[in-house]
């Protein structure tokens, strides 16, 4: 804990660590598998990225693009790009330009093709 009896207070008064101490809600599990599921069938709209490449570190990187493309926002704070960052821009890109009238053909797709995960 802190050495500041009035920070340690508050720290606890704030810990949500505990099922009991939580709000009602629907919560996702900070697991693999269960955040691929979420992004699949669009319970997670939002997505903060910090420092990972998902596509490159979960199991399921074809899943997780499908999820990607299907996430409302995708925000993605890396020193470099990734592929992660390059298949949310591409989500969004299409959704933007398919919002305005833009559409796509084999010819010529908006965004170079979708984003699917493979690795290689």
């Amino acid at each position: 804990m802190s050495a500041d009896p009035e920070l340690g207070a508050i720290l606890t008064e704030w810990n949500l660590s505990t099922p009991e101490r939580r709000p009602p809600g629907n919560y996702i599990p900070n697991q693999m598998p269960d955040i691929t599921e979420a992004l699949s069938s669009e319970r997670l709209k939002v997505l903060l990225l910090l420092g990972t490449n998902m596509l490159s570190s979960f199991a399921d990187a074809g899943q997780v693009a499908n999820g990607l493309h299907k996430t409302e926002l995708v925000v993605c704070v890396d020193l470099f790009m990734n592929e992660t960052a390059v298949c949310g821009c591409r989500a969004a890109w299409n959704r933007v330009a398919r919002g305005i009238g833009i559409q796509g053909n084999k010819h010529t797709p908006l965004s170079h093709g979708p984003c699917t995960g493979e690795r290689g």
